[in-house]
Order: structure tokens, then C-alpha cells, then sequence
């Protein structure tokens, strides 16, 4: 039940002193203790990680190439894998403090919505997680008064180094793609969510094509991974079912609704350049868990990529509240935005819940601490 306190604190600090970055260090370790104490019993992954490791040369290609050389590494120095596991998990929590704090000094209020709803599965999906931090960290270097070159350039390499974990990085690279093409994003957020919901539709017919073949074989080519392949050609096309993407829209929509008042409320008022910026590149983030939403239609793996974008949205919030003088003034728009918040966290838990079966549903109260 500490979890439960702590989360309840870290709440309060996000709304009434939400410039906290200093004391919520505490939280910062205590969400490192959780991923490295985790127990294994309830790590679904933890058994094909741990064959893996302890027979390389059997597990070719499972994994990308830059997991597989941290593997490597790891076992020519003599570490076990829960050794090997721990070091990976807590390089996870570090990386991702650094990129939360780059973006705002409301480590609280992410630190509660982050424990709420995506962090145990993301813990599961150990790969994944760490992918998402270092994703995080190189949309940070976006952030800049100045377009910059090397800044650019640093940030696309990260994702690179990134998705030598976990392959789905790739796939944020058309965040940046649409932080440096979008002139103004709010046309850009606009047309978000029907062209979400429009792919995923279309998805499940385009996806059984010949096109589709050709296109997972070049991808197959560029990760190096057969398993890539075979998985997305014999398994990913059938996608969740309708009832469960009938349930991940609603805290699509409702992120959707949340950004377009946030950035009608930026609009309105007169913010510096600089956390205009902010906000384009976490929203430039945010929309790719909107493209993880459209591939529900091809599998339910996907919804790693919703989880992730919607991190980018909880950073958002974060940030949102530590400039907006927390829940001090409430105006309209504001409760608005709290409304929408809660109504978030409860449905992106509930629909991670459902994705991924009863084990790791059963799962999630033993990685929290709950019990």
C-alpha cells in the first residue's frame, strides 16, 4: 500500500508546489527500487529474456542488435542476467529522469500518472521501456530558441541508438518529421484524430496486401531480424478486437480534447518562445500514440507505441500545470483539463489491462507493491 501513499503524495505536490523537481527525487528512487526489486514471478517477459541470455548463440536474432551486444558484453564480464536486468532497468529510470527534466520541473505530477497507468507494463516490456526513455531524451534536444543542426542531428541519432533495443523506435522519427514540417501544429492536432481513426480503419485491407509484404520485408532488412518478419506477416494481422479499440479511443479522444484546449489556452495567452516550443515537441511525440492506435488493427504489440506516445502526454501535463500556477487559480478551462486528466488515467490503465491477458493483469498489484 506505500505505492498507493506515495502516489497520493506525489499528486498533491504536482498540483499545489508544482515546481518539485528537487524533493521528487525521492520519488525518482523509489520508482528504481520498484523496477529493480520487481519480483520475477510477475515479469512476463522475464523467462525469454533470461533463456535468451543464458543461451546466446540459440537466440540469434530475437533481439535487435544493440540489445543483443549489451547481452554479450554483460555475460563476457561474468554478470548473471538478474544482475544484467537490474542495471538495465535502472539505466531506464535514469534516462528518463533526465529527459522528464529537461522538459519541466513538475516531477511529481509525472511521476503519479505515469505510476498509474503505464509503468508496470512498460516494466514488463523491459526493452520497450528503455526505448522510450532514450526517445524521450533526443525530443528533448529539440528544445532550442534556435532551429540547430546538431541539435537535429543528435536527437535522430538517440532514436537511432534507440531503436537498436527496441525497433519500434523507428517509428518516432516521424515525430520529429513532424515537429520540423508542421508550421502550426494545432491544424496538425486537428486533423489528428480523424486520421487516426480513418487508418485504423483502412488498416486491416491495406495491411493483407502485397504492398504490405514488400514493406515488412525492407523493415525485416534494416533491423536484421527475421523475427520481425515472420511475426508481422504470420501474426500481426489480425489486431484487436473491435470492442477493445472501441475502448482505447475513449482516452484517445480524450487526450485529443486535452491538447486542443491546451493549445487554445497557449494561443490566447502570451508564452515565451521557448515553452511554445515545449509544447510542439511533446505534442509532436504525443501524436505518434495516436499512429499506435490506428495499429491496433494489426496487433495488440502495438499498443506499446500508444503508451509510450501518451507518455509524452503526461509530460505535457506536467509541464502544463508547473506554468499555470497549479490548481491556485481554477478557472474553466483548467478544471476541464483536470476532468479530462482523470478520465485519462483511469481508461489508459483499463485499456493496457485488457490488451495483455490475465497474467499480466495479475501482475500489476505484485510490481506496484500493493500487496
Amino acid at each position: 500500500m506505500l505505492t498507493l501513499l506515495i502516489i497520493v503524495i506525489l499528486f498533491f505536490m504536482g498540483y499545489i508546489i508544482p515546481k518539485n523537481s528537487k524533493i521528487s527525487v525521492l520519488g525518482w528512487i523509489y520508482l528504481g527500487w520498484l523496477s529493480v526489486t520487481a519480483p520475477t514471478d510477475y515479469l512476463g517477459d522475464y523467462l525469454a529474456y533470461k533463456s535468451a541470455y543464458n543461451d546466446m548463440a540459440s537466440y540469434q536474432g530475437l533481439f535487435e542488435g544493440g540489445y543483443t551486444y549489451l547481452e554479450s558484453v554483460s555475460n563476457q564480464i561474468g554478470l548473471s542476467f538478474d544482475q544484467f536486468r537490474m542495471m538495465f532497468v535502472l539505466s531506464t529510470i535514469i534516462f528518463l529522469y533526465i529527459a522528464v527534466r529537461r522538459f519541466t520541473k513538475n516531477h511529481a505530477l509525472f511521476l503519479a500518472i505515469y505510476l498509474l497507468t503505464f509503468y508496470a507494463y512498460d516494466l514488463i516490456q523491459m526493452r520497450s521501456q528503455f526505448m522510450m526513455s532514450i526517445v524521450l531524451l533526443a525530443y528533448s534536444f529539440l528544445i532550442s530558441n534556435k532551429r540547430s543542426k546538431v541539435r537535429l542531428f543528435f536527437a535522430i541519432f538517440l532514436i537511432f541508438l534507440a531503436a537498436q533495443i527496441h525497433s519500434s523506435g523507428y517509428i518516432f522519427l516521424l515525430g520529429i518529421l513532424i515537429y520540423i514540417l508542421s508550421k502550426n501544429i494545432d491544424n496538425v492536432v486537428k486533423l489528428s484524430l480523424p486520421i487516426a481513426v480513418g487508418a485504423s480503419l483502412l488498416i486491416p485491407f491495406l495491411f493483407r496486401s502485397s504492398v504490405f509484404i514488400a514493406i515488412i520485408n525492407i523493415l525485416g532488412h534494416i533491423t536484421g531480424r527475421d523475427v520481425l518478419v515472420e511475426k508481422l506477416l504470420v501474426l500481426f494481422t489480425d489486431g484487436v478486437s473491435i470492442s477493445l479499440k472501441l475502448w482505447y479511443f475513449i482516452p484517445l479522444f480524450v487526450s485529443w480534447w486535452i491538447i486542443t484546449i491546451v493549445m487554445s489556452n497557449q494561443n490566447k495567452q502570451d508564452i515565451s518562445k521557448e515553452a511554445s516550443i515545449k509544447y510542439k515537441v511533446l505534442i509532436s511525440g504525443c501524436l505518434i500514440g495516436f499512429m499506435g492506435f490506428a495499429l491496433l488493427s494489426i496487433a495488440p504489440d502495438y499498443s506499446r507505441l500508444f503508451r509510450h506516445g501518451m507518455t509524452f502526454l503526461i509530460v505535457m501535463m506536467a509541464y502544463y500545470f508547473e506554468n499555470d500556477n497549479g490548481i491556485i487559480y481554477l478557472t474553466k478551462e483548467k478544471l476541464s483539463i483536470i476532468a479530462g486528466l482523470m478520465v485519462f488515467i483511469f481508461f489508459s490503465f483499463y485499456v493496457t489491462y485488457l490488451t495483455w491477458g490475465p497474467v499480466a493483469q495479475e501482475s500489476v498489484p505484485y510490481l506496484l507493491r500493493f500487496y
